[in-house]
């Protein structure tokens, strides 16, 4: 009983350290949930909140929040364009934003586009000859760093192309699907003996096998205080390979 004295005072000591939310939408919830627990479980020793925003009001009810109670630092997951992001950033100017998700270049949390591919490249098997679809906006760079990884990983032959311009699919054994559900109609005309990796949800034709990415939940909660812990930069998001076999 004569510690219990301490307990208060070794949690707040504990609990030192920037006071900050993270705003969420329906939208986000949904498809970060792995994210919000968390942030969530990074409490009682850190001083971590969380905002649940109404659906379609996310910049608003984000301003009206931040001026009740002002958070130096606040983590957004939640719908929010270009301009509603730079409008926040110069309205509080005292307050450090995090943009989960948001576009490369600004100050960030999202998923390294490359850093998937080369995840989701790395767990197939070695040897395998492979088609690759790239979306239009793909960098040279990326490209070129794709194929270096591949080969370099023990891949076979790769056969690049970038959408829309895409030749016979039907050659190849392995196949990425990079572009997204556009090029869905190439995918389903492929036969069960062709494995299609991609991004998740991307579409299989039954008895098809896959790769896929998802973040990692191993290490996460550490990861995004990590990220409110560095005063700039893009924070990509710890992932892990994981089947999206179509029965």
């Amino acid at each position: 009983m004569r510690f219990a004295g301490w307990i208060p005072l070794l949690l707040c000591f504990l609990s030192c350290g920037p006071s900050a939310v993270l705003y969420t939408d329906e939208v986000f919830r949904t498809a970060a949930p792995e994210i919000v627990k968390a942030w969530e479980g990074l409490g009682p020793f850190k001083d971590t909140r969380v905002t649940n925003l109404p659906t379609g009001a996310a910049l608003s009810e984000i301003q009206a929040a931040q001026k009740a109670q002002p958070r130096p630092i606040a983590l957004v997951g939640a719908t929010l364009t270009a301009t509603d992001r730079r409008e926040l950033v110069l309205e509080f100017p005292r307050t450090r934003f995090l943009f989960l998700g948001a576009n490369i270049g600004e100050e960030s949390i999202g998923v390294g586009r490359l850093q998937a591919w080369e995840a989701v490249a790395q767990a197939v098997p070695p040897g395998a000859t492979a088609t690759v679809l790239f979306p239009s906006d793909a960098s040279i760079s990326d490209r070129i760093e794709f194929a270096a990884f591949w080969k370099h990983a023990g891949g076979g032959e790769l056969t690049s192309w970038v959408w829309p311009e895409v030749g016979d699919l039907t050659q190849s054994k392995t196949v990425f699907q990079w572009v997204g559900p556009e090029a869905d109609s190439r995918i389903l005309a492929l036969g069960p003996g062709t494995a299609v990796h991609g991004l998740p949800g991307t579409i299989r034709p039954p008895g098809v096998r896959g790769l896929t990415w998802k973040i990692r939940e191993q290490g996460l909660a550490d990861f995004l205080w990590g990220a409110v812990m560095t005063p700039k930069g893009v924070h990509f998001l710890p992932l892990e390979t994981v089947p999206a076999d179509r029965e």
